[in-house]
């Protein structure tokens, strides 16, 4: 399972949003033009906080390492 968040591809060809790890990444930046209102935040966190806790509840991880090495 690969969570990430992501973004508007048809507003950019860029591969990654275009300010990532630059001095206009900030809090306000993504607030207004990246994910306003943090609902992308929310839904990636939430996603993965369910799974996190899935696991951590499970006796035996449902996961097949063969799988891996196809």
């Amino acid at each position: 399972m690969d969570i990430a968040y992501t973004y508007d591809r048809s507003k950019t060809s860029a591969r990654i949003y275009p300010t990532y790890h630059t001095a206009f990444d900030t809090f306000d930046y993504v607030d207004k033009f990246l994910d306003p209102g943090f609902s992308s935040h929310q839904a990636v966190a939430r996603t993965a906080g369910s799974v996190i806790l899935r696991l951590s509840d499970s006796f035996f991880l449902p996961l097949k390492v063969s799988d891996y090495s196809e």
